[in-house]
């Protein structure tokens, strides 16, 4: 049954992961691994066992389930790179903000996946419009290479470039 099972809990892990939860909580347990055990069917002997381990996974349990968020950010820099506003990207993929007052603006999508309210190794991180040749050596992007935008204070502003999304991590040759 692994073969089958292994699929089912990959899948709610990256829904979770989806949610916001990730990382580790206050006391250094791996959240999504919590929410799993917590959220189990409990089968056979009470807790884990050998045959069952903590049980079946309960898909609607463990993403209505209460915990610690990473939410993902969106902020918006200055053309230095000094965070202007920030707000959270709504379940839809949505967010907005208003009274911007700055003329040139900078767009950084940001999850703060260890919790420690810095951009750091292991977060996942993107700028609006970055434009870089090869995407897959980047380990920590520029926000040189990000699209500056002009801010019109009379309407609203679609975007309509991709965003891509990097993970942090230590660059070694």
């Amino acid at each position: 049954g692994t073969s089958m099972a292994a699929p089912h809990v990959t899948g709610l892990a990256a829904l979770l992961m989806a949610k916001g939860y990730a990382g580790k909580d206050d006391s250094g347990e791996e959240i999504i691994r919590k929410i799993l055990r917590e959220t189990a069917l409990d089968l056979g002997e009470s807790g884990w066992d050998p045959y069952y381990g903590f049980g079946l996974v309960q898909a609607y349990d463990s993403l209505t389930y209460e915990e610690e968020r990473r939410p993902l950010l969106v902020q918006i820099l200055s053309t230095s790179g000094e965070v202007i506003r920030e707000t959270e990207v709504n379940p839809d993929g949505s967010f907005q903000f208003n009274g911007l007052t700055e003329n040139y603006i900078k767009i950084r999508v940001w999850r703060d996946f260890n919790g420690n309210e810095e951009i750091d190794k292991g977060d996942l991180i993107g700028y609006y419009g970055y434009q870089e040749s090869d995407h897959y050596l980047v380990w920590n992007p520029s926000l040189d290479n990000a699209e500056t935008l002009s801010y019109l204070s009379s309407g609203s502003y679609e975007l309509t470039n991709p965003l891509h999304f990097f993970p942090i991590i230590e660059f070694s040759e």
